[in-house]
C-alpha cells in the first residue's frame, strides 16, 4: 500500500531509485501512505456474518412439508380436539428463522451504505431499511413485519446507520491531532497563546483541500522536478479508512473481487475525509476537540462535499486516486486470505 500512485505516470527518464522527495508541511510522512496496522492484519469486530444470503424460502418449504406430515398422521385425533387447539404452527413461531431474517437484513443494510452513500438522509435511511427487510422476507412473514417485533427490527435497521458512523469515528480524534500537529504545544509563553494557535492552525488547514491529499516531488536526472498529486491519500484520511475497514471489520461488507469494489472503497474514503474535516472544524470552532458524535448535520454536509470532490476528479488526479484504491484493495485481499 505504500506505493499508492500510478507508476506509469512517471516519465521514462526518471530514476526509479533513489528518489528525492519533498513533502508538504502537513504530511511529513506522506511517502509512507500505508499505515502499519494494515500490515499487521488486525481483525475486525463487526464481521457478524458472511455476505451470502440465507435460503429462507427453502426453509419455509421444508417446514410446510413437516407440518403436512403431522396433519396426515394425526387426522384421527384432530376431530376430538376443540377447534381452538387445532391451529397449525406457523413460520412466525420459528425463532431461528426470524434470527436469520434479522441478521440478513442487517447485512443488507450495512452493505447498502458502501454501495450507495455512507451518509443517507432520514428518508433514504427509512427507504433502505424497508427495502432490506422486504427483500429478505416471504409472504408468510408479512404479518410478522407488521407486528411489534417486526417493527422493532425495522427500527434497529434504521439505527444501523448511526452505529456505523459511531464505529467509524473511533479513534479519529487522536489520528487528526497527531497528523496535523494539533496537540498541546511544548513551548509557549503563556496559556493565552494556546487557543488562538489551535484556531489558526485549524483554519489554515481548512483554507483548501490540500490537507486531505499527498503531494510527492520526484527529482529527475536532468534536474527537473516531477510532481504527483494523490487525492485523499493523507495519513489521517487513510488511517481512518483503515480503522473502519480493518479494525472495525467493515471490509467484509465490500466484495473486493466484485464489480462494486471501487464504489465501496471510494465511499469509505469519502466518509474518512468527512470525519477528518469535521474534527478540524470542531477544533476551529471551539479550539479543542469536543467529545461529540460524528452522526450530525455538519458531518452530513462534509460527507456530501467529499462526494462532490471525488466526482470532480479528472486527469492524473483521478488516475492516482484509483491507483490508491487498488493498492488498498490488494492489501485487504491479502488480509482476508491470511
Amino acid at each position: 500500500m505504500s506505493q499508492g500512485f500510478n507508476g506509469h505516470s512517471i516519465p521514462q527518464n526518471a530514476h526509479q531509485v533513489p528518489a528525492t522527495i519533498y513533502l508538504t508541511p502537513f504530511d511529513q510522512n506522506a511517502i509512507q501512505m500505508a499505515p502499519s496496522r494494515l500490515a499487521l492484519g488486525a481483525h475486525g469486530s463487526n464481521n457478524e456474518g458472511s455476505t451470502s444470503s440465507k435460503n429462507l424460502y427453502g426453509r419455509l418449504v421444508g417446514k410446510r412439508k413437516t407440518l403436512a406430515h403431522r396433519k396426515i398422521t394425526c387426522t384421527c385425533l384432530i376431530k376430538f380436539i376443540p377447534s381452538k387447539f387445532s391451529a397449525q404452527p406457523s413460520p412466525l413461531d420459528d425463532g431461528s428463522l426470524l434470527d436469520d431474517v434479522r441478521n440478513d437484513t442487517k447485512e443488507r443494510m450495512i452493505s447498502s451504505l458502501f454501495k450507495n452513500f455512507p451518509y443517507p438522509t432520514t428518508d433514504e435511511t427509512d427507504e433502505a431499511a424497508n427495502k432490506a427487510l422486504d427483500d429478505n422476507i416471504v409472504e408468510e412473514l408479512e404479518e410478522w413485519k407488521l407486528r411489534h417485533k417486526g417493527q422493532s427490527t425495522l427500527a434497529q435497521l434504521k439505527g444501523t446507520v448511526k452505529k456505523f458512523h459511531k464505529d467509524s469515528q473511533g479513534s479519529a480524534c487522536r489520528l487528526v491531532v497527531g497528523m496535523y500537529s494539533l496537540f498541546l504545544p511544548v513551548l509557549f509563553r503563556n496559556t493565552e497563546e494556546i487557543i488562538p494557535l489551535y484556531k489558526w492552525v485549524a483554519l489554515e488547514l481548512l483554507s483548501n483541500n490540500d490537507y486531505l491529499d499527498v503531494f510527492i516531488l520526484w527529482l529527475m536526472d536532468d534536474g527537473q522536478v516531477y510532481s504527483i498529486h494523490i487525492p485523499f491519500a493523507n495519513h489521517s484520511v487513510t488511517s481512518i479508512a483503515e480503522y473502519i475497514l480493518v479494525d472495525q471489520g467493515y471490509q467484509h461488507y465490500i466484495s473486493l473481487d466484485g464489480p462494486d469494489w471501487e464504489v465501496g472503497l471510494q465511499n469509505t474514503f469519502i466518509l474518512s475525509g468527512a470525519i477528518c474535516e469535521w474534527m478540524i472544524q470542531t477544533c476551529a470552532g471551539s479550539s479543542w476537540f469536543e467529545n461529540s458524535n460524528v452522526h450530525c448535520e455538519e458531518s452530513e454536509v462534509s460527507c456530501k462535499r467529499m462526494k462532490d470532490q471525488v466526482s470532480s476528479l479528472v486527469g492524473s488526479e483521478k488516475v492516482e486516486f484509483r491507483a490508491h484504491l487498488l493498492a488498498i484493495r490488494d492489501v485487504l485481499s491479502l488480509l482476508l486470505v491470511a
